[in-house]
C-alpha cells in the first residue's frame, strides 16, 4: 500500500479519495483512510475498528519492508484468547487471502518476525460472531461488550 490520495476538488467540494491499483492493497487503504475520512465526514461517531491482542498460530514474516507490517488473519476466540492465523499468501493481489481475513495484524517496521506464540496486535475488520462495531456474541447467548478491545484512532466523542 504505497498510494493513497485524499483531496477535494475545487469549487463544488467533492471529497476524493484515491486508492492503490492492486485490489488487496485497496480494501486495505480503503479500511484505514477511505472509511475513516467517510465516517468523520457523515458525522459517525464509534466508528473505529476494535484492536484485539491475540496469539499468533503462524510465523509471520516482515520481508524488508520499512513500514508496519499488515497481514491478513483470521482470529478466532477459544477458552478465553484471541488466535489469528495467517489467510494464506499475503500479496497484494491475492484476493483469497482477503476474503478469508477477518483481521490486520499491527507489527511494527523494526519487528522482522513474530513467531508462532507470540503475541500480536490485529486491526478487526468483521466480526462474525455479532456486531462489527465492537460487541460480540457470548458462549451464553449474550450480547456483551467485546471483552479484550481497544480502540485506535480518534477518540469516540471526535
Amino acid at each position: 500500500m504505497r498510494s493513497v490520495a485524499i483531496a477535494r476538488t475545487t469549487g463544488r467540494l467533492i471529497p476524493h479519495i484515491g486508492l492503490p491499483g492492486n485490489p488487496v492493497s485497496s480494501m486495505v487503504a480503503f479500511e484505514l483512510f477511505g472509511r475513516p475520512a467517510i465516517m468523520k465526514m457523515m458525522g459517525k461517531r464509534g466508528w473505529q475498528r476494535p484492536v484485539v491482542r491475540a496469539i499468533a498460530t503462524d510465523r509471520i514474516t516482515n520481508v524488508d519492508d520499512p513500514r508496519l507490517f499488515l497481514a491478513r488473519c483470521a482470529v478466532t476466540r477459544r477458552d478465553g484468547r484471541y488466535y489469528a492465523s495467517l489467510t494464506g499468501s499475503q500479496g497484494s493481489g491475492i484476493l483469497t487471502s482477503m476474503a478469508k481475513a477477518n483481521g490486520l495484524t499491527l507489527i511494527p517496521a523494526e519487528v522482522d518476525t513474530v513467531e508462532a506464540g507470540d503475541e500480536v496486535d490485529v486491526l478487526m475488520l468483521d466480526w462474525s460472531l455479532g456486531d462489527e462495531w465492537g460487541s460480540w456474541v457470548g458462549e451464553d447467548g449474550d450480547d456483551t461488550p467485546l471483552p479484550g478491545t481497544t480502540v485506535i484512532g480518534p477518540d469516540r466523542a471526535g
